[in-house]
């Protein structure tokens, strides 16, 4: 529209494309017990695509909210997840979570419509993630199975950024999110 067009907003933008390495291991231990899974990764974004938000003009400001190709963007990571089966039959805990570095490597001017600069991190990103569960599995009565479920998770910080509203520069932090979910549930005649 023309009011955007007005405002800087691009036209157009390129496609974004990612690349991710990983490696990693699963270990069973303890007469399979106990099962540990590591493992690191690393992705590579170019021509990252990012929703923003602009002003019309500084005389009559008008959000405008568009994407645009921030730039080159780099997130590396640790994830790993931990079972255990202690000796209660149908019992099993679980740990698993994320550590998370996300970073602009190279981007276009902020000018240009571009909402970060080198060393910001992506929006929206966690810092980490981490995850508790337990299950019970048990018989309602002969041939109905059932089970228990309690999940607590909680995510870490993240922020979004924009620095092109004519505003001055926005930051959006949030702060760590706990989750606590349970469930219980049966089958019958094989559906749930």
């Amino acid at each position: 529209n023309q009011p955007a067009i007005a405002a800087g907003v691009p036209t157009a933008t390129k496609p974004e494309n990612s690349i991710f390495y990983e490696a990693g291991a699963k270990s069973i231990f303890l007469d399979r017990a106990l099962s540990v899974d590591l493992a690191v990764f690393y992705g590579h974004y170019r021509d990252f695509l990012q929703g923003t938000l602009t002003a019309t003009s500084p005389s009559n400001p008008i959000g405008v909210g568009y994407s645009t190709n921030a730039g080159t963007a780099n997130i590396k990571g640790l994830e790993w997840q931990v079972d255990v089966l202690p000796p209660v039959s149908g019992l099993k805990f679980s740990l698993g979570g994320d550590v998370l570095r996300s970073v602009f490597a190279k981007v276009n001017p902020v000018e240009d419509g571009n909402p970060f600069i080198v060393g910001d991190p992506m929006d929206f990103v966690p810092k980490y993630d981490l995850t508790f569960s337990t299950d019970y599995a048990f018989n309602w009565a002969y041939g109905v199975p059932g089970v228990i479920n309690i999940n607590y998770s909680r995510k870490g910080p993240m922020q979004a950024t924009n620095r092109n509203t004519g505003l001055g520069l926005l930051l959006d932090r949030s702060v760590a999110t706990d989750l606590l979910q349970a469930s219980l549930g049966a089958t019958l005649k094989g559906c749930e």
